[in-house]
């Protein structure tokens, strides 16, 4: 059911239907990411767009001594929360780049760069039209940015102590190409 502020409302006759819409994603058309959730009763069309989205991300010529799945989890959650990896990716047949789905809070800046071992590495979204290399935040672009912050590099030290919590941004480098 078509119901407004492009919200659709879909009820499914099988369990497994509905567990595959739920957590198979994420799901895109067109080049679109659609976003599917479970309905609760606290749910309201008056939100203009969801303040949460699971993401594509690719992280290009990553060393391939990072490609095991536990280093790839580490430097996916330094970013944001790790949906799930890429089965190519994950079954090392891969080797352009890493992806993955990650959890992504659009109201924050996006970190566009890590720093690995001493090496920058760019984090390339798919999907997102919208994103602005000024502040990092999705929905709008550079020209029109209302804020003037710097972006956010992270730095991953990659060690067999992991989690990668101790990841602090720095202010030092802008966002974008």
């Amino acid at each position: 059911m078509d119901i407004e502020n492009e919200y659709f409302l879909v009820t499914f006759k099988s369990r497994v239907d509905y567990t595959i819409a739920v957590s198979g994603g994420p799901w895109m058309l067109f080049e679109h990411y659609l976003v599917v959730e479970p309905w609760t009763v606290d749910f309201s069309t008056s939100q203009p767009h969801p303040n949460h989205v699971v993401a594509w991300i690719r992280l290009l010529g990553l060393p391939v001594t990072l490609y095991q799945k536990s280093m790839i989890m580490a430097i996916g959650g330094s970013i944001r929360p790790v949906v799930k990896i890429d089965y190519q990716t994950e079954s090392g047949r891969r080797g352009r780049f890493a992806r993955m789905a990650i959890s992504i809070d659009l109201r924050k800046p996006l970190v566009l760069k890590l720093l690995i071992n001493g090496r920058l590495q760019v984090v390339e979204y798919e999907s997102l039209p919208t994103i602005c290399f000024e502040c990092g935040k999705y929905g709008h672009m550079r020209d029109i940015c209302p804020t003037t912050t710097v972006g956010t590099t992270r730095d991953v030290p990659l060690s067999s102590d992991l989690p990668m919590s101790s990841a602090t941004p720095s202010p030092d480098e802008p966002f974008g190409p």
